[in-house]
C-alpha cells in the first residue's frame, strides 16, 4: 500500500500535514502544541529523555500537563548497525497509528497515538517517528511479574495471572497478530482493585479477521519462552498449576468470558513441543499434562 493510500485510512480528527522533506501526522487537538515544540515535518525536536525506554531510550515531551513519549524507530539485531535509524518504508508510524485507533474501537487498551511522522534522511531512507501520550503510574509487564513472584501464592498473584491470560486472550480474540509479544510490550496499572493492561509497540503488527489456532499458539509460545528465558532456578514464575490457571484465563479471554472448556487443554498439548524445543522442558514440566488430563 502506497503512502498516500495509508494516509487515507488515517482515524478520524487527525491532520496531515506535509512538508518538502516528510510527513506528519497529527491529531488537531495536540496539532499547535507539537509544532511550537518543533515537532514538524522537517525538524526533530529537542526532548528530555523518559524514565522508560523500549528497543532504545525514549524521548518525553511535556505540552502543559500533557506527558507526551517519542518512539523513534531504531532497528534491531544486525540491522541496526547497517541502517541504524534509517527505514525503506514511510508507512510504518502511520499504519500503527491506524492500528491504534482500531484496536481501541475493539475495546483493547493502547497508548494514545498523538502524531506519528516520515523525514527523509540524508542519502536513502526515512528517519520514523511516533508520539503517544504516557500512561501514568503503571509499569511494563516484567516488572509487573516480578512483583507477583515475590508472593506467587497470594490471592493479588493469582488475580495478575488471571488478569495477564483473559487480556492475551483478549487480543486474539479481536485478531491481533502482534509480532513481538513479550511482558515488556505490556503495561499494567491498578484501578480500583483491578488490574488494566495496554497492549504496546504496534510496529508491523496487523489485524486479522481471525487467527489461526497455530497462529496464536505461536504468538503464546513466543511470550512464554520469553518468560522462561528470564527466570531464576530458585524463583520460577510458570510452575505447572500456574501455567495451567493461566491458560484456562486465557481462553476465557479468547472465548469472551465465561468458563474456560476443554480449549485449554488443546492449547497446552501444543505449546508442550514448542516448551520442549526450547529447552523448557525441565521448568514447565510435564506433570501439567496430568493436569490437562485429569481436570
Amino acid at each position: 500500500m502506497t503512502l498516500q493510500a495509508v494516509l487515507a485510512r488515517l482515524p478520524a480528527g487527525v491532520e496531515v500535514i506535509e512538508g518538502p522533506r516528510g510527513v506528519l501526522a497529527v491529531r488537531r487537538d495536540a496539532r499547535d502544541a507539537l509544532l511550537r515544540a518543533g515537532f514538524s515535518p522537517a525538524d526533530r525536536p529537542r526532548f528530555t529523555d523518559a524514565d522508560v525506554a523500549g528497543r532504545k531510550p525514549l524521548g518525553e515531551l511535556c505540552l502543559g500537563e500533557q506527558r507526551l513519549l517519542v518512539r523513534e524507530f531504531h532497528h534491531g539485531g544486525l540491522l541496526r548497525a547497517v541502517s541504524g535509524r534509517r527505514f525503506a518504508r514511510p508507512e510504518r508510524p502511520f499504519e500503527e497509528m491506524i492500528l491504534a485507533a482500531e484496536l481501541t474501537e475493539r475495546g483493547i487498551s493502547t497508548p494514545e497515538v498523538v502524531a506519528a511522522r516520515a523525514v527523509r534522511a540524508g542519502g536513502i531512507g526515512w528517519n520514523l517517528a511516533l508520539v503517544t501520550r504516557r500512561v501514568e503510574d503503571a509499569v511494563d509487564g516484567m516488572e509487573a511479574i516480578g512483583r507477583w513472584k515475590r508472593d506467587a501464592a497470594s490471592a493479588s498473584a493469582l488475580r495478575f495471572v488471571d488478569a495477564l491470560g483473559m487480556f492475551l486472550g483478549a487480543l486474539h480474540r479481536v485478531g491481533l497478530f502482534h509480532v513481538d509479544l513479550h511482558p515488556k510490550n505490556l503495561l499494567v496499572r491498578g484501578e480500583g482493585g483491578e488490574l488494566r493492561f495496554w497492549i504496546l509497540d504496534l510496529d508491523r503488527s496487523s489485524l486479522r479477521e481471525g487467527l489461526r489456532d497455530g497462529e496464536r499458539r505461536d504468538l503464546l509460545a513466543r511470550f512464554l519462552r520469553y518468560l522462561a528465558r528470564r527466570e531464576e532456578p530458585e524463583s520460577r514464575v510458570l510452575s505447572p498449576r500456574t501455567l495451567a490457571r493461566f491458560l484456562r484465563a486465557y481462553r476465557r479471554g479468547l472465548d469472551g468470558g465465561g468458563e474456560a472448556g476443554r480449549g485449554w487443554r488443546e492449547d497446552w498439548r501444543a505449546l508442550a513441543p514448542a516448551a520442549a524445543k526450547a529447552s523448557l522442558r525441565h521448568r514447565f514440566g510435564w506433570a501439567l499434562e496430568g493436569l490437562a488430563g485429569g481436570s
